[in-house]
């Protein structure tokens, strides 16, 4: 992210090779691999080392995408990740996994003091080295909740990243299959981007529109999270809703 954000290399190819290896060694050296995930065919495929591997690591690597592409209006990363990690919080601290917990709330507390100073009006900004930190944050802490949480469903925590994770998914795709170009160069056509150009058309000035799309994007997607909470261990409902919430995104 630092590199990044001093334009040490600008080739997209370079940084996204830079950020797999980063990735994979992190992965390696930290226990996050994801071996199971509930779904019975998947769950024999993972125990293969190799795609377990594969798997975490495309996980990730989405996540932190994620992160930094939603990354460029006041306070919509920031609310956006403050609510999955008071999410966490809570489960990890109603599970008793007080350590887990206590390290989760104290990334609430920056990215609360971040917000302070980001929104509505920005004094300061993440930048892409906030934006990968705060999207590694997320992913280590969800993969880290579901290995201590067995009575969780694992789609529930694919629920809680659908906006992080489709955000990458469908924009590659976008990219490439619409509009025919190259999936790392960056465009304008993304959910909160659209979002801004109509509140501009509605005639509000920038600053305003900046932070209403923020606020509309994260009202919408705490309010789409509300019914998780009473099917949180139950894979196969939670595994319709995940569909329904990329289908709600992809219209």
């Amino acid at each position: 992210g630092l590199i990044d954000d001093l334009k040490i290399i600008n080739n997209p190819i370079v940084r996204l090779i830079l950020l797999f290896l980063v990735t994979l060694f992190a992965i390696h050296i930290s226990e996050l691999l994801i071996n199971r995930v509930n779904l019975p065919t998947l769950d024999y495929v993972l125990k293969i080392e190799i795609i377990s591997y594969f798997f975490t690591l495309i996980a990730i690597i989405f996540i932190v995408n994620g992160a930094n592409f939603i990354d460029g209006f006041n306070g919509l990363l920031g609310i956006q990740s403050l609510t999955i990690f008071l999410i966490l919080f809570l489960i990890n601290f109603l599970n008793g996994n007080e350590a887990l917990a206590l390290i989760i709330l104290y990334f609430s507390c920056c990215t609360l003091i971040f917000l302070y100073f980001n929104f509505p009006y920005a004094k300061i900004f993440m930048g892409d080295s906030g934006s990968f930190l705060t999207g590694s944050a997320i992913a280590i802490f969800v993969i880290k909740s579901y290995q201590l949480n067995d009575n969780l469903s694992s789609t529930f925590f694919a629920c809680i990243l659908f906006y992080l994770f489709y955000e990458t998914f469908f924009s590659f795709f976008r990219k490439l299959i619409v509009f025919k170009k190259s999936p790392l160069r960056p465009d304008s056509f993304h959910l909160h981007m659209l979002t801004y150009k109509l509140l501009l058309k509605s005639n509000l000035n920038q600053k305003l529109s900046n932070y209403l799309t923020s606020i509309l994007c994260n009202l919408c997607y705490i309010t789409l999270l509300i019914p998780l909470l009473f099917i949180a261990n139950n894979t196969i409902f939670c595994l319709v809703y995940f569909i329904i919430l990329l289908f709600f995104y992809t219209s």
